[in-house]
């Protein structure tokens, strides 16, 4: 199971990294996820909201959203800094989505991203690097028009790219096009994003992410029997050549009792150990190690994956200017219609608590909310579980998705600014110790006394490469006691 969490967490990891990095996905016949959205409309509608916000005649009303929002989320962020920033962030004008993006991940975990935008690549970065310090791994190529970064995996070389028209990311030595099987394969959701009203489309092979952990597992086990079988196989000959009598049967126990194996050793997949005639351990799971069984794959994949995710075979997220839909494909028709029924009446009773909570809110904004509610609804056809949201306008769509992020981007707020300025302080702390082993070694050298900071007879004798500044624009003096010199910051201290 703990595979199963790791190769999710690592496609959820990949799928966020997509968010930075659209042209079509490449699309392959293994490909296991896909993901497209139209970028520019979704920043060009938040973007545009949150110059409208921060508009001093819309300062009402953006105190009371602030004040739901306090009142909800129990956080003294305030939203019109956050609205603050992202126009700030437009109007520099170094990253400003102009096209679509596009992800794709296949069975052996190897990514293509692409995002199509208007970026100034180093400016871009420098801007990143203001807020989280310098970035790791660093990038092999900075370049006014080009920055390029090589991203270590266990199985693979990704590159990352920032070029003036965009963001991409794909596999070093990877496949860079499309084949043939995955215009049948893939057909249904190159449909969905030819769309023009379709926003965001997703879709992942669910039963393909099964088929995938359990031949890993399946691989393990292998591994681990065979080593077992390379046990067997010295203790049986330690015990010939001790008894100078050839071991016919193999018999663990006895083995055991006379000290030549610790403890039983059990094939990970059930199989059972025996002794060949010609003196070989067999597995009858996985053979001999000279001669590995051949395991079926569609066999080892409902052995090995766990059981909480059997039911599961694809799942489906489209939305469109005026809907959105979430379809997930199970393998039992009993279940799809238990699960519907649930869902139905659990969001019967989220509508119920949703009503007595939004009683504060202005009329207006209430029937809102409750328009929004009354729009999801949960059904089931054959083996497809669906939940719809549907009969709402573009504008209401997308501020509800928006909403959600912008939400989730002004809770988070405080912690990107907590995080930077604590980087911050660790760079100048790290420039303080850095001047004062340099005074050190300038007092040594020269046999004076420094009484106040030059940096620049410290730079001119070879004792620092630079003049140290601090990130938040703070002051350096040198400052001496019974314990020595040190170096302090007017702004971060020692």
């Amino acid at each position: 199971m703990n595979k199963f969490f790791r190769l999710v967490l690592l496609f959820t990891l990949l799928l966020t990294t997509a968010v930075l990095t659209a042209t079509e996905p490449v699309l392959r016949s293994e490909t296991i996820a896909a993901v497209h959205i139209d970028a520019a409309k979704i920043f060009n509608f938040y973007a545009a909201q949150a110059r409208e916000m921060v508009k001093p005649e819309n300062a009402d009303k953006l105190a009371e959203l602030e004040k739901q929002f306090k009142d909800f989320a129990r956080t003294d962020t305030k939203l019109s800094d956050f609205f603050k920033k992202i126009d700030d962030f437009a109007g520099k004008e170094l990253f400003l989505p102009d096209g679509q993006l596009s992800f794709s991940i296949d069975s052996s975990l190897r990514p293509n991203l692409s995002f199509k935008a208007k970026v100034k690549p180093l400016a871009f970065l420098d801007f990143i690097e203001s807020f989280t310090g310098k970035i790791t791994p660093h990038p092999t190529k900075r370049e006014q028009n080009l920055v390029e970064f090589v991203l270590p995996t266990p199985a693979h070389q990704i590159l990352l790219s920032i070029r003036p028209e965009g963001l991409f990311m794909n596999t070093e030595g990877g496949p860079a096009e499309s084949d043939p099987q995955s215009n049948v394969k893939w057909a249904d959701f190159r449909g969905r994003i030819a769309d023009q009203n379709t926003l965001i489309a997703v879709e992942i092979d669910l039963n393909g992410i099964k088929h995938m952990v359990a031949g890993k597992t399946a691989n393990t086990q292998h591994g681990v029997c065979f080593t077992n079988l390379r046990m067997l196989t010295a203790a049986i000959e330690m015990h010939s050549m001790d008894k100078e009598t050839p071991v016919k049967n193999l018999d663990q126990k006895q083995l055991i009792a006379e000290h030549y194996l610790n403890s039983e050793l059990i094939c990970p997949n059930q199989g059972s150990y025996s002794l060949l005639p010609d003196g070989e351990v067999s597995c009858s799971s996985h053979g001999t190690n000279r001669q590995p069984a051949v395991v079926n794959s569609d066999k080892a994949s409902e052995a090995e994956v766990p059981a909480p995710y059997r039911p599961f075979e694809n799942f489906r997220l489209l939305v469109k200017n005026d809907q959105a839909i979430a379809e997930l494909a199970l393998n039992d028709r009993n279940l799809a219609e238990q699960w519907s029924a649930i869902g139905r009446q659990q969001l019967l009773t989220i509508k119920n608590m949703a009503q007595n909570q939004m009683g504060q809110l202005p009329e207006s904004e209430r029937q809102k909310g409750m328009k929004m509610l009354d729009a999801i609804k949960i059904s089931h056809e054959e083996n497809k579980l669906r939940v719809a949201v549907e009969g709402l306008d573009e504008k209401t769509m997308l501020s509800g998705m928006t909403g959600i992020v912008g939400a989730a981007a002004a809770i988070a707020l405080p912690s990107i600014e907590k995080a930077r300025n604590l980087a911050q302080k660790n760079a100048c702390h790290t420039n303080c110790r850095v001047l004062t082993a340099a005074i050190e070694m300038y007092e040594l050298d020269t046999a004076k006394t420094m009484q106040t900071l030059d940096s620049k007879a410290l730079e001119d004798g070879k004792y620092i490469k630079k003049q140290p500044v601090c990130p938040e624009g703070g002051i350096y003096r040198l400052e001496r006691d019974s314990s020595g010199i040190s170096v302090k910051c007017s702004v971060h201290g020692f």
